[in-house]
């Protein structure tokens, strides 16, 4: 399986550009199996999908497990089913039909205290198995450094967003070398400049053919939907990863 994961600084428009993307590329391009994964707890991506397509999102899975918690901890109720195959099943409840006969995978959020090692280390075995069914994946993750390292799929295309603010780049950068460090496979980075004026910095310049393959720079665009704009189009046509025959 192949996978497009997004990282980036709150703020940066990783979300918007994933979308963006999505809708005007991937789920139209003619993928057997293409797995959504909106990953990041405040949920955006699912709303950006669900209201673009008129959707009603199924349940999240942080929800699903939350309401199953005593059936995925203790085994409680399942009878001859067991915990892991329990699991598969929530995943699957948790599939949002879109477009084309792609799915959307929202992880949603951990509101409950305490450890969800046992949970997660279930759920994530499910999702290994679901993964098997899609050829691409493309994973929206949460704002920050930390979310680079939580899985162990390779990354065969990661989009690293920022803007010219200069803590946004410093956070770009750094979730890059944290992909390193902790040994996290990315085969292709492209980093998406957002609210682009004059240029990319020299910093960035100087990354440009190392660790970075290409910049893409985003224009400045007023209104909440930038993915609209024509110059922000043309933006999403030059990443060349996604051109005909590159899969």
């Amino acid at each position: 399986m192949k996978t497009i994961v997004t990282a980036g600084k709150g703020g940066t428009g990783k979300t918007s550009i994933l979308a963006g993307l999505l809708i005007r590329h991937l789920l139209i391009t003619p993928f057997p199996r293409l797995l959504v994964v909106d990953a990041d707890p405040h949920q955006c991506l699912t709303s950006l999908l669900t209201e673009a397509y008129r959707l009603t999102p199924a349940p999240s899975l942080g929800d699903l497990r939350q309401a199953n918690e005593a059936r995925l901890r203790f085994g409680e109720d399942l009878q001859t089913a067991s915990r892991s195959d329990f699991a598969a099943y929530l995943v699957e409840q948790a599939l949002t039909p879109l477009p084309g006969g792609h799915h959307l995978l929202t992880m949603g959020a951990n509101e409950r205290p305490g450890c969800q090692c046992v949970v997660n280390n279930l759920l994530g075995r499910a999702l290994d198995a679901l993964a098997e069914n899609y050829d691409l994946a493309a994973v929206d993750n949460e704002a920050g450094i930390e979310p680079i390292g939580r899985h162990a799929w390779p990354i065969d295309f990661l989009i690293l967003t920022a803007s010219p603010r200069p803590l946004d780049l410093q956070i770009a950068f750094r979730i890059l070398d944290q992909a390193r460090q902790v040994g996290r496979e990315v085969r292709d980075v492209v980093m998406a400049f957002n609210f682009c004026k004059n240029g990319i910095p020299i910093e960035l310049s100087e990354r440009l053919g190392k660790d970075i393959r290409q910049v893409v720079t985003f224009p400045e665009v007023s209104g909440y939907l930038p993915r609209t704009d024509a110059n922000w189009q043309a933006a999403l046509g030059r990443l060349e990863f996604l051109r005909k025959g590159s899969w």
